[in-house]
């Protein structure tokens, strides 16, 4: 990434935004569809192209630098577990991030994440701001889904590691 690129914490309030569903590894949800998954507060992504990808003749092309996904979590009973594998360096198949408009009582899905062939690479935790905890979460390749208010899904499938 370019010395010029600032990429922010990922923000967290008090309102649940999404879930986390981590393959053995359960949260503490009770949410209808979303039981024992993990509640996020925030979530935070990084995609830049580099200085190759500027327009005009003689221009190439240049794979996108794609930053770790950022997780804010409460410490809750999944914790230990999240520590853990980071502590090990533990590759999960997948994971699936689902964030949910919160107005709504039956927390309708709208932004679907998918990561295949997942590891946490950090595990932050601080006890003195509302006990928050950051995960980020590196990834070989992802599906983006959003659902529209209408019910039409645009959805997108990359390998970051090829960068196609």
């Amino acid at each position: 990434m370019s010395s010029q690129s600032i990429q922010e914490n990922p923000t967290s309030s008090n309102t649940v935004v999404g879930y986390l569903k981590i393959p053995d590894i359960a949260g503490e949800s009770n949410a209808v569809r979303f039981e024992d998954q993990i509640e996020i507060f925030g979530l935070s992504s990084l995609i830049e192209q580099g200085s190759a990808a500027r327009v005009g003749k003689g221009r190439r092309r240049a794979r996108a630098q794609v930053s770790p996904m950022y997780v804010v979590k409460r410490i809750d009973s999944a914790t230990p577990y999240v520590m853990l594998a980071s502590m090990q360096g533990r590759s999960f198949p997948d994971m699936v991030i689902t964030l949910v408009e919160s107005e709504s009582s039956n927390q309708i899905a709208y932004f679907i994440v998918t990561l295949e062939n997942v590891t946490i690479i950090k595990h932050q935790f601080d006890s003195s701001s509302n006990r928050q905890e950051i995960i980020s979460l590196s990834y070989e390749n992802i599906t983006v889904k959003y659902v529209s208010n209408d019910g039409s899904e645009h959805e997108i499938t990359f390998d970051v590691a090829a960068g196609v």
